[in-house]
């Protein structure tokens, strides 16, 4: 029997090169979490949770930034500069990942700084990480231009004592960071994504709470961990109660087929979801001067079950029921868009939900009702 020779080489090829980039690590990190993470909303998700946590560091810093729009460069926020410059000048290493939130200038020789630009697939960058001595992780909305354009939606979410999301929060800023170097991941894609190498649910000590993240774009989905569509889907299909929405936007803003079957996908989620029995589905977001986005969500809002208000100042999401919440830096349409890498969290933790729950009922309160989408269109 002969061996073709190509092939030889091709086995020789994914030997040496599989390793490269990732590690295939089997540790269980189920139960490493000793503490629920601390949790800030709104006007209370100020950059000063974000200073505190990095004035903690001894030894590293990651950060994975990104500008809520991607068009311009938004407001450095000098506070946040400085602390980050004294802390390299202090010997603490910082590594940072961006895409255009702040400028480059601002940071000193010692910190190392990549431009994410894009992935090669045209997606942009959409989630803020921050990685304190490897062992810390703060998960936000924003980051460094929170404090000057905070709405209502932002979050910050500190991990103070969590090893495993630790551990995967590194991985996914090794692979951002790849990204970013790199442009494009051609090799073995689905092995650098997070959340190969690690369980896709942590949980906590006392097994009372428990942490998941999933991620969008679809490709960058390994195996072991869940599409942010996915986890939407999960969510407003268990068998659960009541569910409270807090978004920006609804519905994907362009016009392409796919996005279009995303439009009614959404609609018939949250419709299946407000049909259960004793069910109901309160949802808080912006108006839109899209005339196919009004129209949906004013179709919305008259089915039975869903409550529909307007706050004019959020642009995060979360959405929550009984123990449950998922947060999103960005619009709930986000997950549905082919434009950005997102990374969201689902948490299941009954005093988190309770606390977001508190927060959603007060800006549910003081909310206008959506009566007519065109009136909004037309004053424009």
């Amino acid at each position: 029997m002969k061996i073709d020779p190509c092939l030889v080489i091709c086995v020789l090829a994914l030997a040496v090169l599989m390793p490269i980039g990732f590690t295939i690590d089997h540790k269980p990190y189920v139960g490493k979490c000793a503490a629920s993470p601390h949790l800030y909303l709104g006007n209370h998700s100020s950059i000063s949770n974000i200073i505190n946590a990095i004035n903690a560091s001894n030894y590293s810093i990651k950060i994975v930034s990104s500008a809520r729009y991607f068009h311009a460069p938004l407001q450095d926020s000098n506070d946040l500069i400085n602390c980050l410059n004294n802390k390299a000048q202090n010997g603490v290493k910082i590594d940072i990942v961006d895409n255009n939130a702040l400028n480059p200038n601002s940071l000193i020789k010692k910190i190392d700084y990549i431009q994410f630009k894009n992935d090669g697939y045209g997606n942009n960058l959409f989630m803020t990480l921050i990685i304190i001595d490897n062992k810390r992780v703060v998960f936000a909305s924003q980051m460094f231009t929170l404090m000057k354009s905070s709405s209502a939606s932002d979050f910050v979410l500190d991990f103070e004592d969590c090893e495993s999301i630790a551990a995967e929060s590194i991985e996914i800023f090794n692979f951002v960071k790849k990204v970013a170097a790199e442009s494009l991941i051609t090799l073995f894609p689905h092995y650098y994504s997070p959340g190969y190498s690690y369980p896709q649910e942590h949980f906590s000590i006392d097994k009372k709470s428990s942490y998941l993240f999933s991620i969008t774009p679809e490709y960058y989905v390994c195996p072991n961990r869940k599409f942010t569509k996915d986890l939407i889907h999960e969510f407003f299909t268990e068998k659960i109660g009541n569910i409270s929405l807090f978004s920006g936007e609804l519905f994907p803003t362009s016009h392409n087929q796919g996005n279009i079957d995303d439009m009614f996908l959404i609609t018939n989620l949250i419709e299946t979801a407000a049909s259960k029995q004793n069910s109901s589905v309160r949802i808080v977001t912006q108006n839109s001067k899209n005339s196919s986005i009004c129209d949906a969500t004013l179709s919305l809002s008259r089915v039975k079950g869903v409550q529909l208000r307007v706050n004019t100042n959020n642009y995060a999401t979360y959405f929550v029921h009984d123990d449950s919440v998922v947060f999103m830096p960005m619009s709930f349409n986000a997950a549905y868009e082919n434009s950005v890498i997102l990374l969201a969290l689902r948490i299941k933790n009954i005093d988190i939900a309770n606390e977001v729950l508190d927060h959603f009922n007060y800006y549910w309160e003081n909310s206008t009702h959506l009566d007519n989408c065109s009136r909004f269109i037309s004053s424009h």
